[in-house]
């Protein structure tokens, strides 16, 4: 009989050694990857430079000033003003992918205003809370309060609505 398809070697060894069939020392042990570090990473080349020349010159664009006929009257408008008019007409019109994106767009812009609110809001407060307690301290101290524009007593805040209204006499 033939040595070969048994997995013997014709002495009747079972650790045959050949094509496809390593020396035992020489086989990766089990549970261990043939190569651990895996492949390299690619290289990426710095953008940075690119990047920033590119964001220039996307910005410019955007602020162009082009003109453009509505309703039988020249309108000037810059490209950004003009894209979003683009998409809220396509979306008003019915078309599904403008609606999606000028959704987005409009969440967007209203989060940004909301975090500009909230922070004004949160620095009204802190400018109210400091200057109280420094007229308080200035008060027990016996020193002359400077003159404060706005005061903290014409500061109103509405904590339920996140509002800050400025009362009396504009600020120089």
């Amino acid at each position: 009989m033939s040595s070969r398809g048994s997995g013997r070697a014709p002495n009747g060894d079972t650790d045959a050694v050949g094509y496809g069939k390593p020396p035992k020392h020489a086989q990766f042990r089990k549970g261990q990857s043939g190569n651990p570090k895996g492949r390299p990473r690619k290289r990426r080349t710095p953008l940075e430079p690119l990047a920033n020349s590119l964001q220039e010159a996307i910005l410019r664009e955007a602020s162009r000033i082009v003109g453009e006929r509505v309703d039988g009257e020249w309108q000037y408008r810059t490209v950004t003003q003009s894209v979003v008019r683009a998409v809220a007409d396509a979306a008003a019109q019915g078309d599904g992918k403008s609606q999606k994106l000028f959704l987005e767009m409009v969440a967007s812009a209203e989060a940004v205003q909301q975090q500009s609110k909230q922070a004004m809001f949160e620095e009204a407060v802190k400018y109210k809370q400091e200057w109280e307690a420094e007229i308080r301290r200035r008060e027990r101290a016996g020193i002359k309060l400077p003159n404060i524009d706005p005061h903290p007593d014409d500061i109103e805040l509405d904590y339920l609505n996140g509002r800050v209204s400025i009362k009396g006499q504009a600020m120089n």
